[in-house]
C-alpha cells in the first residue's frame, strides 16, 4: 500500500475532466466548487479548455482520451501538484486506464479523488499501483450543487488531517451482521463489474467491498448481487457496503429491497451493512480505497487500519 501525503493550506490541487465535460447550465456549479476550494485556502488550477464544453479544446473523442491520459501524467509528475479532483461524471473515462503511465503515477504519490464513472480511473490506479485513492464525489455536484456542512467538514477530516480512524454508520440497517477484516475496494456498481471482468483489477487477499449504483433498477441491482455471489468463487469478498442506491432509495422502498437481497447466496455468509452516505447522495461521506480495514456490523463502523495520508 502507497499512501499520498496531506492537503495542506495553499496547496495547488488540479481539476480535469475524464467523464464528461461541463455544459453551461452547470458551469456555475462548478465555480462554485472552485470556490469552496478557495475558502478551504487551496489553490485549484485547471485549463477552462479541457473542463467546459462551451470552450473544448478536443472535439473527437481519440484526442480528448488521448489528451487526458497525458495531461494526467503530467499533473501526477508535477511537483507543484498536490491532487487531481474530477470536474464531472458521466461516460468515458473507461478510456483511459489503459494509457496511463502507473510507473510515474507510483513513483510520485499524490491524493486522487472522483466517484461513478472515475471508478475505472481510481480502480486501476489503486489496483495497478496499491497508491490509495478516493472515493467522494465530483466537483460540480458533490462540492458545487450539493455542498453542506457536513461535506465540508468530512473533505477537510478526510484530505486535509490523517486523524480519522474510521467510518461510522450512524442509523443504517444490518443486512448480515458479523466482522471482517480485509481490503476496503468499490465504486459504481457497473464499473466495479467492468473493472473485474474486463480491465484486469483483481479481488485478492480478502476484500470488503461497497458498491452504489445511480441509474439502475431494483431488477438490474438484484442481478448484479446475484452475479457477484456466482463471480466470487473463492470467497475473497469478506464483507459488503451498500452504498446510496439512487433508485431505491430515493423511493423509499429500502427495506423492501433488504428483505429481498437477503435470498441471494452471497448475503448469507459475509456481513452486511447499508450505509447510504456512499455515492449518488446529497450528504455523502469519503472512503479511502486501498486499505486495510476492519468491518464490525455490531459497531456500526469501519475502522482503518494505520494511516492513509502521510
Amino acid at each position: 500500500m502507497i499512501i499520498p501525503k496531506r492537503l495542506s493550506e495553499q496547496d495547488k490541487v488540479a481539476i480535469i475532466a475524464p467523464s464528461n465535460l461541463v455544459p453551461e447550465n452547470f458551469r456555475q456549479h462548478y465555480l462554485d466548487a472552485m470556490k469552496f476550494l478557495k475558502d478551504i485556502e487551496l489553490i485549484p488550477i485547471f485549463e477552462p479548455a479541457e473542463i467546459f464544453e462551451k470552450d473544448a479544446k478536443f472535439r473527437d473523442k481519440q484526442s480528448r482520451v488521448q489528451n487526458l491520459a497525458k495531461r494526467f501524467t503530467e499533473l501526477f509528475t508535477n511537483p507543484e501538484i498536490k491532487a487531481v479532483f474530477f470536474a464531472l461524471g458521466g461516460e468515458g473515462a473507461k478510456d483511459i486506464p489503459p494509457l496511463l503511465d502507473y510507473d510515474k503515477i507510483k513513483s510520485n504519490k499524490k491524493i486522487i479523488m472522483g466517484f461513478s464513472d472515475h471508478t475505472y480511473i481510481l480502480g486501476a490506479v489503486t489496483g495497478k499501483t496499491g497508491l490509495v485513492s478516493f472515493y467522494g464525489s465530483d466537483m460540480v455536484f458533490g462540492y458545487g450543487k450539493n455542498i453542506n456542512d457536513g461535506v465540508k467538514e468530512d473533505f477537510k477530516k478526510k484530505l486535509m488531517s490523517n486523524e480519522v480512524t474510521s467510518e461510522s454508520f450512524t442509523n443504517e440497517e444490518i443486512v448480515n451482521p458479523g466482522k471482517a477484516r480485509g481490503i476496503l475496494l468499490g465504486g459504481n456498481m457497473l464499473r466495479v463489474k467492468e473493472l473485474l471482468l474486463n480491465l484486469g483489477i483483481k479481488i485478492d487477499r480478502g476484500t470488503i467491498l461497497f458498491i452504489e449504483s445511480l441509474s439502475e433498477d431494483e431488477n438490474e441491482i438484484l442481478d448484479f448481487f446475484g452475479w457477484l455471489g456466482e463471480f466470487d468463487t473463492n470467497k475473497k469478498i469478506k464483507g459488503l457496503v451498500i452504498g446510496h442506491l439512487n433508485k431505491i432509495d430515493e423511493t423509499n422502498n429500502t427495506k423492501e429491497f433488504i428483505l429481498k437481497i437477503k435470498q441471494l447466496k452471497l448475503f448469507k455468509r459475509i456481513p452486511i451493512i447499508k450505509f447510504s452516505k456512499v455515492g449518488h447522495c446529497k450528504d455523502f461521506r469519503i472512503l479511502p480505497i486501498g486499505i486495510r480495514v476492519i468491518f464490525d456490523t455490531s459497531k456500526l463502523k469501519i475502522t482503518f487500519e494505520g494511516q492513509y495520508l502521510e
